[in-house]
C-alpha cells in the first residue's frame, strides 16, 4: 500500500469518528496513550484465530449514542449472512472486511486466563456477539500485537477497563 491510500484511510477514519470528538476525556487520553505504546513497543505482530467469546473490549461501546447507532446499524447488515457465516466458523480477516469494512483490522493483545483484549474493532465485535452466540463457537481473525513490556501494558489496560467499569 502506497502513502496516498494510508493517508487516505486515516483521513477517513478521522472523519468518521468526527462526531466523537467533542465527548472525549481523560479516559480516551489514556487508552490514546496505551494503543501507542503498544504500536509503538511490540516485538511482533501477526493475524491470529481467537474465539468471539475470549475477546474483551479495552473501552465500552454502549456509552455514546453513535457508538451504540453503528453496532446496532453493523449487526443489522450481518444477520441477513449469519447462516453463512455459521458455517464457516472461521471468519477470515477478508470475510470480516466484505460483512464489516473499515479502514483498519480488529486488534488485540493477548491477556491473562488466554483471552484477548481489543483496541481496534470493539463496534465490530459488539455488532458480531450481537449475531452469534456462545454456542456458535465463532472464531475470527485478528491482527495480535505482542507487546515489549506486555506485563506493563496488562496492568495499564486492567486500569482502563477498571475505569469504565468493565472489570
Amino acid at each position: 500500500m502506497n502513502i496516498a491510500n494510508e493517508i487516505k484511510q486515516i483521513w477517513n477514519w478521522l472523519f468518521s469518528k468526527r462526531s466523537e470528538f467533542l465527548q472525549l476525556g481523560y479516559k480516551d487520553a489514556f487508552m490514546a496513550q496505551i494503543v501507542m505504546e503498544i504500536l509503538q513497543n511490540n516485538i511482533k505482530h501477526d493475524f491470529e484465530y481467537c474465539k468471539l467469546y475470549k475477546l474483551d473490549p479495552i473501552h465500552p461501546v454502549d456509552n455514546r449514542e453513535n457508538a451504540m447507532q453503528a453496532t446496532k446499524d453493523r449487526a443489522e447488515k450481518l444477520k441477513p449472512h449469519k447462516s453463512l457465516l455459521l458455517k464457516k466458523r472461521k471468519l477470515s480477516k477478508e470475510d470480516l472486511a466484505k460483512y464489516l469494512p473499515s479502514a483498519t483490522y480488529m486488534r488485540a493483545v493477548p491477556m491473562q486466563d488466554n483471552r484477548y483484549v481489543t483496541f481496534e474493532g470493539n463496534g465490530r465485535i459488539a455488532a458480531l456477539k450481537q449475531v452469534f452466540s456462545t454456542e456458535d463457537k465463532i472464531e475470527i481473525e485478528l491482527e495480535i500485537f505482542q507487546p515489549k513490556h506486555k506485563r506493563r501494558i496488562q496492568k495499564k489496560i486492567n486500569k482502563l477497563r477498571a475505569m469504565h467499569g468493565l472489570e
